[in-house]
């Protein structure tokens, strides 16, 4: 994550204790003498942002224009849109109170504060002083100063905002909470694995109704208690007589969200002969191959995995996806190099599958005499090998062809076009 550090000049305080003499009297404590300065490094730290932003604005009355914002993937698969900007830093010190700076970027900002001795600093965002339903959430930070210190961290996270969530089911046309539309924060079941239907999503600062509008029942109405920090999630049920069920509000721990991207199901470490853009909302990768140009092919784009020695093709996970492509261009596929394996007396070298649930394989020979087609279970017991390609710079199996020739042996019709990925795993079970 990109970091932004703040330089502080901190004048520390000395004390010095009252002397003491032998009669009763004694003397007022001496005034503190100038401390001297030094400079110490803040970093404001808002956990793992992702690189994707976005800026939303709004036509209906009453709604701000909402400044940038990124996206963010918490540990149950949801999605979160943080605010980023328009933040103030404020402090106050020994001779200062709420001293502010405005329009603090947390992503992306530098600034240099002059502190005397011990200090508070906060970061907030005046936002919540005057919006009370929103389609992101902003986050607040404190830290304490001591004279002593020569760096400080000051961690922004969630901490008035609580998360609604509105399934989006094929019943349900629109969503509003407390007014507001929650059409354009429609997420996909797709975007994020770990939830399975699709829904909207929103924050609030406090107790709310949610508006659910149906084609065969009309509207409908939740009504939630707020919760700082908490979560609600509304599902959409019919009952056998018709009528509209909401399921009760489900609250989560009430810890602010885990931010960490997705792992792309592409190590770009594992491709050789393209470019990669990794999706860290979803997962997914878009590869661009290069042009072939080496006659012994061995120069196609390519994906390769590591693997052990003496494991069957049933020790490894199988798993490939990825979105259709255009008519002029090669599907991608993969080739995995077996051991042990006859058919007619023929010893086989490689099987290229498929993906995207097809069991059906292409099976090649030792002899080059031609391929035959098979099922994939068929071939689950035989042992996958190591298979050496470039003088052994990609030693491996599981070969993901992203520009193989065609059966007219035309090179290079996927060169410098999009190939997305969606799933891509053949890493060895536990």
């Amino acid at each position: 994550m990109k970091k932004s550090v703040l330089a502080l000049s901190v004048i520390s305080a000395l004390f010095l204790a009252g002397c003491s003499s032998d009669d009763d009297s004694s003397s007022p404590e001496p005034t503190p003498e100038p401390t001297e300065s030094r400079e110490v490094a803040v970093t404001i730290a808002a956990a793992q942002l992702l690189p994707t932003s976005v800026v939303i604005t709004s036509d209906e009355d009453g709604i701000p224009v909402l400044p940038e914002y990124i996206q963010q993937v918490d540990n149950k698969g949801y999605q979160h849109a943080i605010l980023v900007k328009g933040y103030d830093l404020c402090y106050s010190d020994e001779i200062v109170t709420d001293k502010c700076f405005h329009n603090i970027d947390i992503y992306d900002a530098t600034i240099t504060l002059d502190v005397t001795g011990e200090a508070t600093i906060t970061i907030s965002n005046p936002i919540v002083n005057s919006v009370y339903t929103s389609p992101v959430y902003t986050a607040f930070g404190e830290e304490t100063l001591k004279v002593e210190d020569t760096q400080v961290e000051i961690k922004v996270t969630n901490k008035d905002w609580q998360y609604i969530t509105v399934e989006s089911s094929n019943d349900v046309e629109a969503s509003y909470l407390n007014d507001l539309s929650m059409e354009w924060t429609e997420v996909s079941k797709d975007a994020h694995r770990n939830v399975d239907y699709d829904y909207s999503f929103g924050y609030v600062l406090i107790d709310s109704q949610v508006v659910v509008d149906t084609s065969k029942y009309g509207s409908l109405e939740a009504d939630t208690t707020y919760e700082a920090n908490g979560r609600v999630d509304l599902r959409v049920n019919f009952n056998e007589n018709g009528n509209i069920i909401i399921g009760d509000p489900s609250f989560g721990d009430g810890d602010s969200p885990i931010i960490e991207p997705i792992t792309p199901v592409v190590d770009e470490n594992k491709l050789h002969f393209a470019d990669i853009t990794n999706d860290y909302n979803t997962g997914t990768v878009t590869i661009v191959p290069h042009e072939s140009v080496r006659n012994d092919r061995e120069d196609e784009a390519k994906v390769v995995t590591n693997v052990a020695l003496g494991k069957k093709l049933s020790d490894y996970h199988q798993e490939f996806s990825f979105e259709p492509v255009s008519d002029e261009m090669m599907t991608p596929y993969i080739s995995a190099y077996l051991k042990g394996a006859l058919i007619d007396g023929r010893t086989v070298k490689n099987i290229s599958i498929y993906g995207n649930g097809n069991e059906t394989v292409t099976v090649h020979f030792d002899d080059e005499g031609g391929s035959i087609t098979g099922n994939l279970a068929d071939f689950q017991d035989y042992t996958v090998v190591q298979w050496n390609e470039l003088g052994g710079l990609t030693l491996g199996n599981f070969y993901m062809r992203l520009n193989p020739m065609d059966a007219e042996e035309v090179r290079n019709r996927n060169a410098g076009k999009e190939i997305v990925i969606t799933e891509y795993n053949f890493d060895l079970k536990p």
